[in-house]
């Protein structure tokens, strides 16, 4: 069984406790689904291994067995198997191609600690990124993990280390203490962790124990990293089900299977990097490969068709050169004594007419986002 520690409340502190941490992002125009996809793909993007031709990300939801996960939990065992009993929902977001969550966990160094990824993510609200490239902060984002289900998030990693690799494995929940039905019924802060207790100290720290891990991931039937793999799985149990259609998922189709759900927020958010090789030839960053329950989403097979235009659009500009027909490439020059080749181009526009009429029911749904019809991108060189 995994040991909790619950998060101290000092009146001296100024620490936030789960309501105000579940409030920071601040963000109630987007579906959490969406939010959640965006800081999943953008956290794996920044962990890329450099030099890496692609970040492959697998997102999965499936059914678990509510017993056997909450017999894993100290302190709300019972109160996990009342309130959601039998098989309940999970989603899984793990990626490979990437670092993992390094660095030191064990020290009380604190600049030593602020520079562990490890650390910030499970244990961090509100860091900045540090490294070239990365945007936002540790923490803001994730927060969309804790809203999803019920404020429970299980964080599993495998990094390389001197002489071999390591595996860790650790659970968080941030929930809102003024919660009547909080799982959490004497913590007045909302917040803790599991994980493990070692040497009489006060901290608590990851499982690194592979047959453990292995034992909790089986729950889930999912497997560990193995051989050369690094990388980070995020799993998030006790999905909230939507009761009953509202008008917006009667209006939209794919609000109403989580699935569709996931896929449309992927292309939505990422449509550019999708299995496109252009753009790791150019910028020289890795691509997307994103498998949604074992089936990948490829611009030749299944992307949606708003989002292929998109893309084809894109890369043109990227190019400097349409690769579809309807495509306008036009090169953006500056004025007099911008450059000192005044034939040379700062970069492409491209853009493309199209036209909601006769159209599937999807694409004019994706369409009716927009008051224009024109798509346009912008290329820098």
């Amino acid at each position: 069984m995994l040991q909790i520690k619950n998060a101290p409340n000092d009146v001296q502190s100024m620490s936030q406790d789960g309501a105000a941490i579940l409030r920071s992002l601040q963000n109630k125009s987007l579906p959490i689904i969406d939010l959640m996809v965006r800081e999943s793909l953008q956290n794996s993007l920044d962990a890329t291994i450099d030099g890496m031709k692609s970040t492959d990300v697998q997102f999965t939801i499936g059914k678990f067995n509510s017993s056997m996960f909450a017999s894993n939990l100290e302190g709300v065992t019972e109160k996990l198997v009342s309130k959601y009993p039998g098989q309940q929902t999970f989603i899984s977001v793990s990626d490979k191609n990437t670092f993992g969550l390094e660095g030191d966990y064990l020290t009380e160094n604190r600049e030593i600690l602020d520079k562990s990824s490890f650390q910030k993510l499970v244990f961090g609200i509100g860091k900045n990124q540090e490294k070239d490239g990365a945007g936002g902060s540790w923490g803001l984002g994730k927060t969309s993990y804790f809203r999803l289900g019920a404020g429970i998030v299980i964080y599993y990693t495998r990094i390389k280390i001197e002489g071999g690799y390591e595996e860790r494995l650790i659970a968080s929940i941030i929930e809102s203490p003024k919660d009547k039905e909080r799982l959490l019924s004497d913590n007045d802060r909302g917040i803790a962790w599991w994980g493990k207790y070692y040497s009489n100290s006060n901290k608590v720290l990851p499982v690194v124990d592979v047959e453990e891990i292995e034992e909790i991931l089986s729950i889930f039937n999912l497997n560990r990293y193995q051989e050369s793999e690094t990388g980070t799985t995020i799993i998030i149990p006790y999905i909230k089900d939507n009761e009953e259609n509202n008008l917006e998922e009667i209006r939209v189709p794919w609000l109403n299977n989580l699935e569709d759900e996931v896929n449309m927020a992927v292309q939505r958010w990422y449509f550019p990097r999708i299995m496109n090789k252009s753009y790791t030839d150019v910028h020289g960053n890795s691509y997307l490969e994103v498998k949604v329950n074992n089936n990948y989403i490829h611009p030749e097979l299944n992307l949606e068709p708003v989002f292929k235009v998109y893309q084809d659009i894109y890369t043109s500009a990227l190019l400097g050169e349409s690769i579809e027909k309807d495509i306008i490439v036009k090169p953006i020059k500056l004025g007099k004594n911008a450059l000192a080749n005044q034939k040379e181009s700062i970069g492409y526009i491209a853009f493309k007419e199209v036209s909601k009429e006769g159209t599937p029911r999807k694409l004019e749904i994706l369409l009716s986002d927009f008051e224009f019809s024109s798509v346009t991108f912008i290329s820098k060189s």
